[in-house]
């Protein structure tokens, strides 16, 4: 039982991996994508806030969903 265990949190952690990586290489200070962050920023994320067709798009998803 305890090497089930084992392999399930090596499927999780190697599911999760990527996901973990593309977060912390969006927060980058720099202009380009980089990881590790070269300084932490959000500015990534206003920029998408700011941009109303994104918006506009996740609203849509979310009644359509």
């Amino acid at each position: 039982m305890r090497s089930l265990t084992v392999f399930t949190y090596l499927v999780f952690g190697f599911s999760l991996a990527p996901i973990v990586v593309v977060l912390l290489a969006s927060v980058t200070a720099a202009d380009y994508t980089s990881f590790p962050p070269q300084g932490f920023s959000l500015r990534w994320y206003r920029a998408i806030l700011e941009n109303r067709e994104f918006v506009d798009s996740f609203f849509l998803s979310l009644r359509i969903a």
